[in-house]
């Protein structure tokens, strides 16, 4: 976000909120979730009787009278957005679009214009301080995707019912004549089919067939085979759902096809850092537990001769708190080496976040993890592997502590002796 503020010119020469930048010279402000009710900027605007908006608000007003693709989901959410994107812009089709990170071919990641159709990653979170519905329940979709659910957020939604909930009511607010498509492996279909309604398409996807050749996976249809640039079982779901959410945009299953071989993925999703002789790395966001398992075992499905070195920091509420971290049992176990890093400044003042080695160990079930909560002591515990035709994972929402991951990367794939 720095960088695309500064780019516009609209980053601000000092850090902090400042209250004198709000005048009556702005037409309204518009409020995210990280803004509390006493920030002084939010109470000059409300003394001034400015108009205050939040984000998902202000998108839906600016969408009122567009046709409405919402995808969400726990995860796979920016992936199956960003194959949309890809698609209807392969075919020329005029849209907007409001996604979590880039996507290769577009200019930054929300786009609003005069466009009859808006495509939209919808998020669980909630929209403000003032507006504490989910953000995913605004937009208000004529067209909606539910990739799966795996609980998260859990500042918020601090049981399992309050979560679900709220794709529950996503699915309840398709409205009539509308489509809802679901990932009808994920136990979505009894989410769905509990409330059967005749008054809307109701479409379960599952996962294609698809073969691994090398490091390629090809999506098999009859007698087609097409190359995909992404790889992972996730990720082949993801494009199913994605195939049916163009198809009910009236374009044809081939043409999907011809489209899908030159998408290649959202920013900081399964992308490869570096690649130098028998070394990989690869960068994701996985941070939440289905995430992290799906992304592991993407890796080792399609690198089988690689051993893996997974890096996952823990760097959100939910990920911190102890009670939270039974969900990541058996999540890296298909990794030869696991490692978990925290920065131990997101720890401070926190009683339900105390970590050690043992304690992850066994919310992992894992007696081989380390531990790390030092970037040099992570540096020094990696060298090694890089000598051993090893691929390395780094997961994580967050830098891992402001750690360059390039660098780190190209650092691995060439030290002394590394093997090439």
């Amino acid at each position: 976000a720095k960088e695309v503020l500064e780019a516009q010119g609209l980053h601000p020469d000092a850090i902090g909120w400042d209250a004198r930048r709000i005048t009556n010279a702005l037409d309204f402000v518009l409020l995210g979730m990280h803004a509390k009710a006493d920030n002084p900027e939010l109470l000059r605007a409300q003394e001034l009787g400015i108009p205050i908006y939040d984000y998902p608000t202000f998108v839906r007003q600016q969408c009122a009278n567009k046709q409405r693709v919402v995808i969400t989901g726990s995860y796979g959410k920016t992936t199956t957005t960003a194959l949309v994107m890809h698609v209807l812009a392969y075919y020329k089709r005029p849209f907007d679009y409001v996604i979590g990170a880039p996507v290769p071919g577009f200019e930054g990641t929300v786009r609003l214009s005069d466009a009859p159709l808006v495509v939209i990653e919808g998020d669980e979170y909630p929209a403000s301080r003032l507006n504490p519905l989910p953000k995913l329940n605004i937009y208000e979709h004529h067209i909606g995707l539910l990739s799966g659910i795996s609980w998260d957020h859990v500042n918020f939604y601090p049981e399992w019912e309050n979560y679900i909930q709220i794709f529950e009511k996503f699915a309840d607010h398709t409205p009539k004549a509308g489509i809802l498509i679901y990932n009808a492996e994920k136990d979505l279909t009894s989410l769905i089919g509990k409330k059967p309604r005749t008054d809307i398409q109701s479409i379960g996807y599952e996962c294609p067939d698809y073969k691994i050749e090398g490091d390629r996976t090809y999506l098999l249809h009859k007698n087609e085979r097409i190359p995909l640039s992404i790889f992972g079982r996730h990720n082949l779901m993801n494009i199913e759902g994605a195939r049916h959410v163009v198809k009910a945009l009236a374009i044809s299953r081939s043409a999907f096809y011809e489209a899908l071989p030159s998408f290649t993925g959202a920013h900081g999703r399964l992308a490869l850092v570096h690649q130098s002789g028998p070394n990989r790395i690869y960068r994701d966001f996985a941070h939440a537990p289905a995430k992290v398992q799906a992304t592991v075992e993407a890796m080792r499905l399609q690198f089988p001769k690689h051993p893996l070195v997974a890096v996952l920091e823990l760097c959100t509420y939910s990920s911190l708190t102890e009670s939270f971290l039974p969900q990541y049992r058996d999540t890296m176990a298909q990794a030869q080496v696991a490692l978990v890093y925290v920065n131990p400044a997101l720890l401070a003042g926190r009683s339900d976040a105390q970590m050690n080695q043992q304690k992850l160990q066994g919310h992992f079930n894992n007696q081989q993890l380390i531990y790390l909560h030092d970037k040099e002591q992570m540096m020094a515990t990696l060298a090694p592997y890089a000598q051993n035709n090893h691929h390395f994972l780094f997961m994580s929402s967050s830098n891992f502590g402001g750690l360059d991951i390039p660098k780190v990367a190209h650092h691995l794939c060439h030290q002394p002796n590394a093997s090439h």
